[in-house]
This record gives structure tokens, C-alpha cells and sequence, in this order.
């Protein structure tokens, strides 16, 4: 008798999405709702702690804006002034840290950055000489959104001497102490956004106008306190940086959104009759960020 072979239905293994997409669409009572919730969790945690896995954090060094010394950390402010240093700028930043100048977070197409850290020293650019009261006030600010556009046109973008050509009245308004400088400042609230304030005196004399002969009539002060000043500000920020082409590490400032740019901004009031004396500004500033390889 010959042999007849048998023809069965093909059975097709199913992956598991497939067999669970089949089990979520059947089963609808409460305790199946409860499985599948719970697996949905289990799946969540595991693709979190790939994705986790990925993230790197690196540190970076911030120079000034025409900085000088060691790092371009330091720059000499000028009375009666203001003083403008664009932070977000990634071409400029210095690899620190888990950060190297080699490594695969400079090559990444995206960034966010999480935050500034903003420390400063301000001190007499002549500690010998007389140094009048000086009124330093200290600004972390951003632009906003609805004006940006027409700031950066009116102030050169946001340059420092671009906001110092800018009259009184339009992005600041300012008025002069008696017979000193122009010492009390309002930023207008349409075109900034203040993260951070500070404002202190610095001042090795005690007198508003120095005097050379006789020295006697110069009044020092005592305490370092009044002559040297420390200040430190925290920026949070989560601003995302993604070049249409090329990496976030070679973005300039004007490849930056308006909106996502933040400033550093100081400025000199007081009284200024002491000769070349005036305000010296180190610092030390770090941005962390957070990138996908």
C-alpha cells in the first residue's frame, strides 16, 4: 500500500508583542487589566534603563567675552558701564571633566544643557591706590521670546557696547548718584528675564573723592570685607541645542535661538574721581550638560 503523506496546518511562532496585543485585545476582566498594566511597567523600566545607559553628562569650562589671564576668566570692568557675556556659546567652551576634547559627547548632534555655574571675584584693579565706593550690580538674564528679535537688533546682539549705545529709557533706564556715576539700574521687564540679582559695594577708602596730598585724608577701611567681593549664582536652565547639520559643539552664538540665550551682565555705578583705579572681575564659569551617543 503505498504511503500517503499528511498535510497539517503550518503553526507560525508568534513574538511576544503579537501574543500580547492578542491577549489585551480578548481578556477584559480586572485581573487582566492588572497583568497587563503590570507588564506594560516592567517593559517601561526596561527600556528606561537602556536608555539611562545611554545619557552621558559632561562638564565645561566657560571663557569671557574678551576675557584676559589665564583660561580668558578675567576682564577688567569700566565705570559707569555695563558689561556683557553671552554663556551659551558651545564652540567656546572648554572641555573639563567627564568632557574631553576626543570624546564621542563632542560628536553628538544634541544637547541639553542643565545648568550654569556662575562664580565671581571682584576686587580693586589697584589695591594700593584709593579705590572710591564702587555700586556693582550682577544680572543673569534671557531674552523674551515676544521681543527678542528687536533687543538683539537694537543692542548689536546684546554686545556690550551695543547695550551701552542703547538710549536710556528703551532697554534700562538709569540715573547718576550725586556727582558720581550712573549708579541705579532698571532693566525693562518686556525685554528681559531675571534669573539672578546681586548688587554690592566694593570700596578700600572711605571718602567718595580721593585725595592724593596729604594721604592722611583718605580713610581705609579695615575688613576685606568692603574690598573684596565673592559671588556665585546657579542657572537652571534645560535648554535643548540641535544643529541642523554638523555637531552642537560647533554652534556660535548666532546658531543659538534668541530665546535660549542667557547672559551675564554686570555694571559700575558709584563714584569713580581715584585716578586709573576701578573694579577687576575673575571668574570661574561651568556649564553642565546632558547628551545621547
Amino acid at each position: 500500500m503505498p504511503y500517503k503523506r499528511k498535510y497539517g496546518r503550518r503553526r507560525y511562532k508568534r513574538s511576544t508583542a503579537a501574543r500580547n496585543k492578542k491577549f489585551i485585545t480578548r481578556s477584559k476582566s480586572a485581573r487582566s487589566q492588572q497583568l497587563q498594566l503590570t507588564s506594560l511597567q516592567r517593559q517601561l523600566t526596561a527600556t528606561k534603563a537602556k536608555l539611562d545607559n545611554r545619557i552621558q553628562y559632561a562638564q565645561y569650562f566657560c571663557p569671557l567675552e574678551g576675557g584676559t589671564g589665564p583660561q580668558n576668566a578675567q576682564v577688567e570692568l569700566t565705570d559707569n558701564l555695563f558689561y556683557v557675556n553671552n554663556l551659551m556659546r558651545p564652540s567656546s567652551w572648554t572641555s573639563i571633566f567627564q568632557s574631553s576634547s576626543n570624546s564621542e559627547t563632542n560628536q553628538s548632534n544634541k544637547c541639553i544643557v542643565k545648568n550654569f555655574d556662575v562664580q565671581m571675584v571682584f576686587s580693586p584693579k589697584n589695591s594700593l591706590t584709593p579705590l572710591t565706593p564702587r555700586i556693582i550690580r550682577v544680572y543673569l538674564v534671557s531674552l523674551r521670546k515676544e521681543t527678542a528679535a528687536e533687543v538683539l537688533n537694537g543692542t548689536n546682539n546684546m554686545s556690550t557696547a551695543g547695550l551701552n549705545a542703547a538710549a536710556n529709557g528703551v532697554y534700562y533706564q538709569n540715573t547718576f548718584v550725586n556727582g558720581g556715576l550712573a549708579t541705579m539700574v532698571k532693566f525693562n521687564p518686556a525685554a528681559f528675564r531675571l534669573h539672578a540679582y546681586r548688587e554690592f559695594t566694593i570700596a578700600n577708602i572711605m571718602e567718595e573723592t580721593s585725595v592724593t596730598e596729604p594721604e592722611d585724608l583718605n580713610v581705609a577701611v579695615t575688613n576685606t570685607k568692603d574690598a573684596l567681593k565673592r559671588v556665585r549664582l546657579r542657572l537652571q536652565c534645560g535648554n535643548k541645542l540641535k544643529p541642523p547639520n554638523n555637531t552642537w559643539k560647533s554652534m556660535t552664538e548666532n546658531d543659538i535661538m534668541p530665546e535660549d540665550r542667557k547672559y551675564l551682565i554686570t555694571h559700575v555705578g558709584g563714584w569713580d574721581a581715584d585716578g586709573d583705579n576701578g573694579i577687576h572681575m575673575d571668574t570661574n564659569i561651568c556649564v553642565s550638560t546632558r547628551v545621547t551617543n
